[in-house]
């Protein structure tokens, strides 16, 4: 099992010793917890996922969480936060003027309008 970088990752016992021989297609994440210290709101949770496609696949399915109280989003790096803050004047402008723009994987792709 490889972790985000290609390391090795050893799975948690009680995944160990599932009785089931595929356990590893069944399991999302690896670990959850929550962060921060403010008492007054709901704190974040941070998850890890087995590996990435798990985790594209979580995250595909924001969209049925319209309308709930639930935010769900990639915890990124401090590089990443400005390299997407430089980006989004771009973005923002260039769907101004109407074009399909995407900001995905640290990659902006725009392109004219799709027309039905």
């Amino acid at each position: 099992m490889s972790g985000w970088l290609g390391r090795k990752r050893k799975p948690t016992r009680r995944c160990h010793e599932s009785r089931n021989k595929d356990w590893a297609s069944n399991i999302l994440f690896v670990s959850a917890w929550r962060v921060g210290r403010d008492e007054s709101r709901t704190k974040a949770l941070i998850i890890r996922f087995m590996d990435i496609d798990k985790k594209k696949a979580f995250l595909s399915k924001r969209k049925a969480l319209k309308g709930e109280k639930i935010y769900l989003d990639d915890d990124l790096t401090l590089a990443q936060v400005a390299h997407r803050k430089e980006n989004m004047p771009r973005v923002l402008d260039a769907r101004k003027e109407g074009k399909w723009v995407v900001y995905r994987d640290g990659k902006v792709i725009i392109t004219e309008k799709r027309t039905a």
